[in-house]
């Protein structure tokens, strides 16, 4: 995955910090002067994605991303819960450190990509 991928990954969860309710679009509108235009929808909407694992057992409904079935980053946002934001919930998983990304962390956010004016 290249770099802006692996920013997007680290940070999609950012929103919670602030706005636990509405995580997905928080955290894409802090990323979006550093993503791609994919990447940030793909934040945006990571939630509806996320849930298929487990919100049947919160009463909810698990297939809520299918409304987005067709979109064209249907499968690219659906692998990419599947493959990290799943893993995050697993206390076995082995990962690299945060200062292992701290060089590439700095250089996303020492260029952004897109201004976004108020």
């Amino acid at each position: 995955r290249d770099e802006l991928y692996v920013f997007a990954a680290l940070f999609h969860d950012v929103g919670d910090a602030v706005a636990p309710a509405n995580h997905p679009e928080a955290g894409a509108a802090m990323l979006r002067p550093y993503v791609t235009d994919d990447l940030y929808w793909m934040v945006r909407h990571h939630g509806s994605f996320q849930g298929y694992y487990y919100w049947h057992f919160l009463g909810r409904d698990r297939d809520a991303r299918e409304k987005y079935r067709g979109h064209r980053l249907f499968g690219f946002t659906a692998e990419f819960c599947e493959l990290y934001d799943q893993a995050a919930f697993d206390r076995d998983y082995r990962s690299l450190t945060l200062a292992d990304f701290e060089p590439l962390v700095r250089q996303v956010m020492s260029r952004p990509r897109n201004f976004v004016p108020d």
